[in-house]
């Protein structure tokens, strides 16, 4: 019993203190690693948000420009002032650290966005009946047409709202913004694949820790119960 005492004991209660401590890590890299998780869903929802906000102003100015119908342009509006899916996608990003990489990219796609939506306004500018101006909204108001512009009969107007619309310029425009959307989430899967391998690394290593002090704790509790044995089937 004393020798049990003088090393057993000791080396147990520091066997159970390696296992708690490991058992505690491991927690918090299981966290870390839910936490990864969530935060790469934020991004990739972010990512997501914009390409659908600036789609769905895409989407009624082409059927705006197409039909003529007032629903489409008030549709376009409703996106870019009320719902705002692009605005929607930035809050998503301040709630995740180290992102900064992945907002560059948004930032640059919402800025090709907006610059679009100027060649947008000019193309409603041009379907817009002088008579009803002053009821359209300020944005497309306040895009002047040049004097040649002016003059070009209303068949023209539509025609050159079309093209400005359905043209490779409106086209190139967007595959930009669907190139800076891309680096995006190439960035988000840099930023998760950098945050996993610390996680998943230190995951396994408080693993083997908390395994390997387990045997220990396992042998010092047999070799007790040996001992004891032992010592009450001597003569």
């Amino acid at each position: 019993m004393k020798r049990f005492v003088g090393w057993r004991i000791p080396s147990f209660v520091g066997m159970v203190g390696v296992f708690a401590c490991s058992c505690l890590f491991l927690a918090r890299h299981y966290d870390e690693l839910d936490a990864c998780a969530r935060d790469e869903a934020k991004l990739c929802l972010a990512c997501e948000s914009l390409r659908t906000g600036s789609d769905l102003l895409s989407l009624h100015i082409t059927r705006y420009v197409i039909t003529g119908d007032p629903a489409e342009r008030d549709a376009y509006f409703t996106e870019a002032q009320k719902v705002k899916h692009r605005d929607k996608a930035f809050h998503l990003l301040a709630d995740v650290q180290g992102s900064g990489r992945v907002e560059r990219h948004l930032r640059t796609a919402m800025t090709l966005s907006l610059e679009l939506m100027q060649v947008e306004y000019h193309a409603m500018r041009l379907l817009a009946d002088e008579k009803d101006l002053a009821a359209l909204p300020p944005e497309v108001r306040g895009c002047r047409l040049t004097d040649e512009e002016k003059c070009v009969t209303p068949a023209e107007r539509q025609r050159r709202a079309r093209m400005e619309i359905l043209g490779d310029g409106y086209a190139s425009y967007k595959q930009r913004i669907y190139h800076a959307l891309e680096d995006a989430l190439e960035s988000v899967i840099l930023y998760s694949e950098n945050r996993t391998v610390h996680g998943w690394a230190g995951l396994a290593a408080f693993n083997v820790l908390a395994g390997a002090s387990l045997l220990v704790i396992g042998w010092l509790l047999g070799s007790h119960v040996t001992a004891h044995r032992l010592r009450n089937c001597a003569p």
